[in-house]
């Protein structure tokens, strides 16, 4: 974060009171981007905030620092981050959304014998936050990957607004995992519509040569896609006639997280 110049500053070395001034317009400022699935400019912001540019730029970046909003160069627009997803799923019934999603996701194991992932996208990469299945298996999990490679990642997509994606689509680095990735938007988007159609996006050794996955997104009250679930497992036990019956029980697992969540299921 750039440095920042106290004497130009009235917030720095303030007595409490200010500081408390500060927080509230911060949090202010964060139920503001909140309140807008496809993200507000600096200069909505100070309108919709009646706050001076300057002042929400530098609410924003501390927010960005801590990960509770995230800056999109190419929209030039401003998003709820990780951490304000998190904190506000551990406020949901007093359980975070690895708990609540424990549960579908061991009915899943228990009914596919296969691993199971529970992720979030964050600055176009999926990170995985729960998993279930062999340790030591060669799968999703270990490392982030990118949206346009994972199961979990079109399936987020598919559940986003078509606004939201007209922007989302362009600024992505559309970077060759394996022979089988997606090579371009237009074949991306056909992927997409696919999943929206099915309720479950497919990952056909696009991140890893022989493993498959099939994922369905979990959707907050807003209907905003906020983590997806999946499944993946060996090509060999992966095969087309299983796919659409693994689809069908990861869509039903993530509707159930979906309603827990206060959502809607799509």
């Amino acid at each position: 974060m750039a440095e920042i110049d106290r004497d130009s500053d009235p917030s720095i070395d303030e007595p409490k009171t200010g500081q408390v001034r500060s927080l509230l317009r911060a949090l202010r400022l964060l139920d503001t981007v909140a309140g807008r699935a496809e993200g507000m400019s600096l200069t909505e912001l100070a309108r919709a905030t009646d706050l001076s540019a300057p002042t929400v730029h530098r609410l924003l970046t501390t927010l960005e620092e801590a990960h509770y909003v995230r800056f999109d160069p190419a929209t030039r627009r401003w998003t709820v981050g990780l951490q304000a997803f998190l904190s506000g799923l551990a406020y949901a019934d007093g359980m975070g959304l690895r708990r609540l999603a424990d549960p579908p996701m061991r009915t899943l194991f228990g009914l596919c014998h296969e691993t199971v992932n529970l992720a979030v996208e964050e600055r176009g990469t999926i990170l995985y936050l729960h998993q279930l299945g062999d340790p030591g298996a060669s799968l999703p999990g270990s490392t982030p990957l990118p949206v346009h490679g994972s199961g979990v990642g079109k399936a987020l997509l598919s559940a986003k607004t078509d606004p939201v994606l007209s922007r989302t689509l362009p600024a992505l680095a559309l970077t060759r995992l394996t022979v089988n990735t997606v090579p371009d938007l237009p074949s991306l988007r056909d992927q997409i519509s696919r999943a929206r159609r099915s309720g479950y996006a497919i990952d056909d050794e696009e991140h890893l040569a022989g493993v498959r996955c099939v994922a369905s997104p979990i959707l907050d009250r807003g209907g905003r896609p906020v983590a997806a679930l999946s499944i993946s497992a060996p090509c060999e036990r992966m095969g087309d006639d299983r796919i659409g019956q693994i689809g069908m029980l990861v869509r039903q697992a993530a509707e159930k997280v979906t309603l827990q969540l206060g959502g809607r299921p799509h």
